[in-house]
């Protein structure tokens, strides 16, 4: 599927992986048919029935963010200190209505009016409040992708800014680190590496952070939610292109397992390497996503690692 084509994208429930962890959680969403542009059949909304996903989610000076959200109509959400915030997802994804690929994606959060949202404490879990809140909206600057049904599909179907280009993305998530390239050709857009915190002491230092920074309820409806809701926004240029709504929900179905979910701070044996002067590969009006990322001197703050991830991608804003 990622090296070819093929007259039909696979069904709902067809040829996918028997090993769904929660294949009850995808009878709440109607799915329907759909074409692509080159005839390809398949079908809408996007789901994935499993992937392993890493999130590095850090600090970026506002100004250059800013400056980028303007044409949207957004502003970056901020800190009491001033920062904007942002986050790199790594997904591993394997098994989707398209097939299995690997994808990056360079997402800001950011609030739909000028009014600008309130600070969040300095922790560095406080910046994982997406996932408890769910009323910040996450801004999918760009999509690197490995395969170009994806690619096709994601901005046909529900304007997702995937590069046009696919990406040559090497993941190794194996053992006691995640380890991460994307290269276009011989040249690097990302390249890192972040250790994993096993062992029950982590999990308990992971704990006491998580309820000091959102407290004991909405630590506990996390916890008890097979799924939670993460408002996504799409930018003006794949929305305008293909004549699709902006406004989407991603429902991240994690069931009810405590350590599914791990994070932890930042640590000094991390590393994160961004390749700059790609504005020459950027779609027209866009900025490169590692250009804008190493202008606002992008810190990451703190690791989410998800070994066994299931979403639903549906149209519109959250209810």
């Amino acid at each position: 599927m990622d090296s070819g084509r093929k007259t039909e994208a696979r069904a709902k429930g067809a040829g996918h992986s028997e090993h769904i962890l929660h294949r009850d959680l995808f009878e709440g969403f109607t799915y329907v048919p759909a074409v692509l542009s080159d005839g390809v059949g398949t079908e809408k909304p996007f789901y994935c029935y499993d992937a392993e996903v890493v999130i590095l989610k850090g600090l970026c000076d506002a100004e250059p963010i800013a400056r980028a959200l303007e044409p949207e109509g957004l502003v970056p959400v901020r800190r009491s200190s001033g920062e904007a915030m942002a986050a790199i997802w790594l997904n591993r994804l394997r098994d989707t209505v398209i097939g299995p690929y690997h994808e990056i994606v360079v997402a800001f959060d950011v609030s739909l009016t000028t009014r600008q949202p309130g600070s969040r404490d300095s922790s560095p879990y406080s910046l994982l409040y997406p996932f408890f809140q769910g009323d910040i909206v996450q801004y999918l600057h760009t999509l690197y992708i490995t395969s170009p049904l994806s690619i096709q599909w994601g901005r046909e179907m529900q304007a997702f800014p995937k590069h046009p280009r696919p990406a040559h993305i090497d993941f190794d998530f194996g053992g006691s680190r995640k380890a991460f390239e994307v290269r276009w050709g011989e040249r690097r857009l990302m390249a890192g590496k972040v250790r994993v915190d096993w062992g029950p002491i982590p999990f308990v230092r992971q704990a006491v952070g998580l309820f000091r920074s959102f407290g004991f309820y909405r630590v506990a409806n996390f916890l008890l939610s097979r799924a939670i809701q993460v408002p996504i926004r799409m930018p003006a240029v794949t929305r305008k292109q293909y004549g699709v709504g902006c406004e989407h929900v991603g429902h991240i179905l994690k069931g009810l397992n405590p350590v599914a979910v791990r994070s932890w701070p930042w640590g000094p044996r991390d590393r994160l390497e961004l390749g700059t002067g790609f504005h020459a590969d950027a779609e027209p009006g866009r900025e490169s996503a590692t250009d804008l990322l190493a202008e606002a001197r992008f810190r990451p703050q703190v690791v989410l690692y998800v070994p066994s991830l299931q979403m639903v991608v549906t149209d519109g804003a959250p209810l």
